[in-house]
């Protein structure tokens, strides 16, 4: 029956079976993106859990590779990265980091094709394109991955360079993706539902620093006894923390003011706890009223993952008292999701922008079906409409694609301990009063230079 419709319409002028073919091309092309969105829940299970090895397996797994293909790529070698971290396998994190930084590296921009994608089709058909700040995050973490290996000259150290490069140019980047959205907002669709929406476009273009990405790079050149960057990289820490307090989180400035007067000879033990889980993109439905039609669109949302975590302190076997409580220096779901929100403004006038413009295909399909129907009546317009319709929403896909594996909160504690062997475990304390231990492992604290304790707390 729908091919003989389709027939008809195309006898009749602008033709059905054309802008139906349009508006269908992207069902086909969904089913990448979508199957990334149908792993994700489970790699979130393996991360609540804490359960690295058995998220490490599924990463690798055949079927999960082939779901994130070539288009999601980048954000494979980011959750997998982040993942051999994790589990103790510095080395394959840096690998694998590096591999994602060649793609993300100042590469904010999508392709002709994905430009081309996400205002025709929907941005789950787009490859996968890293947001700034998970750009610099990818930095952040190689530095860590290269102080946990005791890698810091030359590595550690390059790392901190780029990092601190990096974050002055992506202050400049949110602006781009306001200008594109305006450019292309020709109906002015955005001036009433923008407001409905409770979205806010005036801090939109500004850019959020990773305090911890600040921190690492002070500690690295401390460690190195490069002093002029080492205050430079405190400098920036404390102006980001006191900057941006209602955004990084409950950090206090005062607890970081000493590290740009600190000498190498003062520590030789870094302590950073990674705790709770980063915020994941869920399905959200945004009914908009476009074309004198109330149209569902899937649409994405942020969906915070609250931690237990109070607080953080190493324990070190035979000492009666811990060197010092960890200091929080990023509550990094906070910034995934201030930044999100500032671009987010973008990604709701593409997405009305583009239903707009296929439900305008869709009405003049209708209008060219009526005007040839010979019979003159409102049959084949109605059913042009109808498939029309279900051919837009069949096409919208929300982009839930998120970096699962990304901490929620980093605390950090620089410690001097005597040279030699040491078991050392981290101890957690929960909201609820009380506290959880980590396994003992065992670090060599040289006489000069610098230890690096990673610790892992999901919940």
């Amino acid at each position: 029956m729908w091919n003989a419709i389709l027939r008809r319409g195309d006898r009749n002028g602008l033709g059905l079976g054309t802008a139906f073919a349009v508006l269908s091309l992207g069902a086909a092309t969904l089913g990448g993106c979508s199957n990334v969105a149908r792993f994700q829940p489970r790699l979130n299970e393996y991360h609540a859990r804490g359960d690295y090895i058995g998220a490490a397996a599924l990463l690798d797994s055949e079927p999960t590779r082939e779901a994130y293909g070539d288009k999601s790529g980048l954000l494979w070698h980011m959750e997998r990265g982040s993942v051999a971290l994790a589990a103790g396998n510095p080395e394959l994190a840096v690998k694998r980091f590096d591999t994602a930084e060649a793609a993300s590296a100042y590469n904010y921009d999508p392709s002709r094709g994905d430009v081309f994608a996400m205002w025709a089709l929907n941005d789950a058909a787009a490859s996968f394109v890293a947001q700034p700040y998970e750009d610099m995050y990818i930095n952040v973490f190689k530095t860590l991955a290269y102080l946990e290996q005791g890698k810091i000259d030359g590595f550690a150290t390059a790392e901190a360079l780029r990092q601190l490069r990096k974050a002055e140019h992506l202050r400049d980047v949110y602006g781009k993706y306001m200008q594109m959205a305006g450019a292309q907002d020709k109906a002015g669709v955005l001036k009433t539902e923008k407001a409905k929406a409770g979205m806010n476009a005036r801090d939109a273009g500004q850019f959020v620093e990773s305090p911890l990405g600040a921190y690492l790079s002070c500690v690295t050149f401390l460690a190195v006894d490069e002093r002029n960057n080492q205050e430079l990289a405190a400098r920036r820490l404390v102006d980001a923390i006191r900057q941006q307090q209602q955004i990084v989180g409950p950090v206090k400035a005062e607890a970081f003011e000493q590290l740009a007067t600190l000498n190498r000879d003062d520590v030789n033990v870094l302590v950073v706890a990674l705790t709770g889980r980063g915020p994941i993109k869920t399905e959200s439905r945004l009914r908009a009223p476009l074309l004198d039609l109330v149209v569902d669109i899937p649409y994405p949302r942020l969906s915070m993952q609250p931690s237990s975590v109070t607080g953080a302190m190493l324990e070190v076997e035979g000492s009666a008292e811990a060197p010092g409580r960890l200091s929080l220096v990023e509550d990094m779901a906070s910034v995934s999701a201030e930044n999100y929100r500032r671009a987010e403004p973008a990604i709701y006038s593409r997405t009305l922008v583009r239903v707009a413009g296929k439900l305008g295909l869709v009405a003049g399909a209708s209008v060219a079906a009526h005007q040839g129907d010979k019979k003159n009546n409102y049959t084949l317009a109605a059913v042009t409409a109808v498939v029309g319709v279900l051919a837009v929403q069949a096409t919208e896909q929300a982009d839930l694609r998120s970096w699962v594996f990304l901490p929620g909160q980093a605390r950090v504690m620089l410690a001097k301990l005597p040279a030699g062997t040491h078991r050392v475990r981290m101890v957690y304390e929960l909201a609820t009063g009380g506290t959880v231990r980590e396994e003992w492992k065992t670090i060599q604290v040289p006489e000069r230079g610098l230890t690096t304790v990673i610790g892992y707390n999901p919940s």
